[in-house]
């Protein structure tokens, strides 16, 4: 990569394959909504100690194979 690029990554498709993921693995609503505004928070995240922060939350929010996921990526 030079230097001088930008990489931009686009939020809302990635928060939507989530949702998506969620309500096929069976999670309610309520539950999709509390881990989706917890990832925005992760997303908007500008220091190191947030993303960690919010990387926990989510990860206390999933179940099973779901943390193992984020825990390996």
């Amino acid at each position: 990569m030079l230097p001088s690029i930008v990489v931009q990554l686009c939020e809302w498709p990635v928060a939507q394959n989530i949702k998506k993921k969620l309500a096929e693995k069976r999670y309610t609503k309520q539950e999709r909504e509390d881990i989706l505004d917890t990832i925005w928070e992760y997303i908007k995240s500008s220091t190191v100690e947030q993303l960690a922060y919010y990387k926990a939350q989510i990860y206390a929010q999933l179940k099973g194979e779901k943390q193992t996921y984020i825990k390996k990526y």
